[in-house]
């Protein structure tokens, strides 16, 4: 009797490690890498506006940025936020001063901003950012003079 229920057990225990047992026949596929390879890198976009100059001053309403840019495509471009994005240094952002100017431009038209954020000792640089009425990155050249 005793071995009539090891056969019973062996017998079951094989069917069961066969159903169960994964193969590699049914291995779901590899996973795809973690990083994007070179090739399929995204292209950088072609600029669409150059920022031509800029310049900032500090008086008792803030600190003001002043500056130019220039539609530099055969297309007009609008509408288009100026954004003014302040750091506390190099790296820091401090969000809450940014401020923006909204903008449409003909094919080749310069067109001027200025943009006053209150004043703030821990504001020591600035960015200009161009984007476009749906909040996306307009690609954009630094034509200021060094």
């Amino acid at each position: 009797m005793k071995r009539i229920l090891w056969v019973i057990l062996g017998i079951t225990g094989f069917v069961l490690l066969t159903l169960f047992w994964p193969s590699t026949t049914t291995q779901p596929p590899a996973a795809p890498p973690l990083s994007v390879p070179a090739a399929a890198a995204p292209k950088p976009q072609t600029p669409r506006l150059a920022l031509l100059s800029t310049s900032d001053r500090t008086s008792a309403r803030g600190v003001t940025v002043e500056g130019k840019f220039k539609n530099i495509t055969g297309d007009r471009i609008g509408p288009i936020t100026v954004r003014v994005l302040w750091f506390a240094n190099h790296e820091m952002p401090l969000g809450t001063r940014n401020r923006e100017g909204y903008f449409d431009a003909a094919p080749g038209e310069e067109k001027s901003f200025t943009l006053t954020s209150p004043s703030d000792p821990a504001m020591v640089a600035y960015r200009i950012e161009f984007r476009d009425e749906r909040g996306r990155e307009i690609p954009h050249r630094d034509d200021r003079s060094k």
